[in-house]
């Protein structure tokens, strides 16, 4: 990687909550080595393997950016969006003419082999001649051209065949034309042999190329995302056409996908028999797995995506004198005080998140108490049973947060960026059941209790107690002795946002 390119380069890794800027610096050196020690290899492929959530998109769009800025030609496709499509190498090849071209379009002799190399693909995109006559029987005739085959197996001698039977003599023509099918589909399946060997020769004339030109750097790295979300047929075959088309020296393969899913696209085509696992590794030479983010970075990264109105105040009591990040950061530290309370997994607080993004859609303005929020969010995925009884007055509040936070971790001076994590809570011995048990006996005050209760307001978690008293004051005077709390409604929205899945 060249020094002055690296000081020149952009910012490609904005808002890197999970930190994947660092693997994609690491995997690049790692593509480097491999390409300076086997220059010799007929093509690489490698799995970025991960779950849902982990930034696999992330990481492989902005990987494949800094690449490109630094020289590699690179083309990202991501298959997903372009699974609609029966053959999925002709939407590949089309996007590797659209990226190619616009990375050569200064060197004449490399945009030239580029263009012969897809010229030299096209009759490997034709479907078989025998595949082709297979729907058309299908469409006319309502019946697979598999069994009208059968049927004509089970006739007697076809030289016996009545002249008068017109459905015999049907049949007859069929299976002249299907052998006639057949035929040509061999003579394209030669074709396609001699094409795929022409469509390897000009790829590797290519890497030839640029290998002589100043300011490229190799191998030609291609991207692939998001291919275990596709059909299984579109998958495989496209797996399939990138192993068997692309096997020459200088083009490498990067292939962000969840191995586990993929299997299963494997066995919906082949059998639930059928060893999945075993058949993916005949196509990747290499596995990556992403590791599992910091648990805070990942709600971090969710916060930051953009589910919280921007019209409402999020109510979180953290000490704006240490705490100066907009209001999505500050309340992604306090869902983790309470993900953490939980024993959240990466995929648990995920589903919250879900059914949070279904609560804020209820708050188009005002005040929003994220504590109480975020503790009902994280009791109706956890334990919905204990949610029901609590929703429907079966049990005090306050006793049922303790039943399942009394072994909520303290809040103490834990890390999640340089400084205390949690600087509101200095010196405390305050847990989410604390306040969460305070949220209670507030929710269920009237209006004049609120006003008279004695509450230190300085420390935390005061400061969120006086914000509730400070509603009741908002109040015209006639109001404030018959105010029932806003807090009391926080748990039907959680009922019907607990509804997505």
């Amino acid at each position: 990687m060249k020094e002055e390119n690296a000081q020149q380069s952009p910012d490609f890794w904005s808002e890197d909550y999970l930190e994947r800027k660092y693997i994609a610096q690491y995997l690049t050196k790692f593509l480097q080595s491999r390409y300076s020690n086997q220059k010799t290899e007929t093509g690489f492929v490698m799995a970025i393997n991960a779950d849902w959530g982990y930034g696999k998109t992330y990481l492989l769009t902005r990987w494949a950016k800094e690449l490109s800025h630094l020289g590699y030609p690179t083309v990202y496709f991501d298959a997903w969006q372009n699974d609609f499509t029966p053959e999925p190498l002709v939407a590949f090849m089309a996007k590797m003419d659209e990226a190619l071209s616009e990375h050569f379009k200064s060197i004449p002799v490399a945009q030239r082999l580029m263009k012969e190399a897809v010229q030299k693909a096209v009759p490997m995109l034709r479907p078989a001649g025998i595949a082709v006559l297979g729907a058309a029987v299908k469409i006319a005739t309502g019946i697979s051209a598999e069994r009208l085959i059968s049927t004509l197996n089970d006739l007697d001698d076809p030289g016996e065949i009545d002249a008068n039977d017109e459905r015999k003599k049907g049949l007859k023509t069929l299976e002249q034309s299907l052998s006639k099918a057949l035929k040509s589909s061999l003579d394209e399946h030669k074709t396609k042999s001699k094409a795929i060997t022409a469509f390897k020769g000009k790829l590797k004339l290519l890497v030839d190329a640029l290998e002589k030109k100043r300011g490229i750097q190799l191998p030609i790295v291609f991207f692939v995302d998001e291919l275990d979300r596709c059909r299984p047929d579109y998958a495989i075959e496209l797996l399939e056409g990138i192993k068997h088309l692309f096997g020459v020296r200088g083009i490498y393969f990067v292939i962000g996908t969840n191995i586990e899913q993929l299997s299963h696209s494997v066995k919906a085509v082949y059998g639930e028999q059928f060893d999945g696992n075993r058949y993916l590794k005949r196509f990747f030479d290499f596995q990556f797995n992403l590791p599992e983010p910091l648990h805070e970075n990942f709600t971090k990264y969710h916060f930051s995506l953009g589910a919280i109105p921007s019209g409402v105040n999020l109510l979180d009591g953290l000490d704006v004198e240490h705490y100066r990040e907009d209001a999505e950061m500050r309340n992604a530290i306090v869902f983790e005080i309470y993900a953490s309370a939980f024993d959240l997994t990466l995929r648990d607080r995920e589903a919250v998140m879900r059914i949070l993004q279904g609560a804020f859609a209820a708050f188009s303005s005002g005040d929003i108490h994220v504590h109480f929020l975020y503790f009902l969010a994280i009791l109706c995925f956890q334990d919905p049973t204990a949610f029901q009884r609590l929703r429907t007055g079966a049990v005090n509040g306050e006793i049922l947060a303790g039943e399942h936070l009394k072994n909520a971790k303290k809040i103490h001076a834990r890390k999640l960026r340089s400084g205390d994590f949690t600087r509101s809570f200095i010196n405390t011995e305050i847990t989410p059941l604390s306040v969460i048990a305070d949220y209670f006996r507030i929710a269920k005050s009237s209006g004049q209790k609120l006003l008279e209760m004695q509450i230190e307001m300085e420390t935390f978690p005061g400061r969120l107690f006086h914000l509730v008293r400070r509603e009741v004051l908002n109040l015209p005077p006639h109001q404030q002795s018959e105010y029932v709390n806003s807090l009391e409604g926080y748990i039907d929205i959680i009922q019907y946002a607990g509804k997505f899945s």
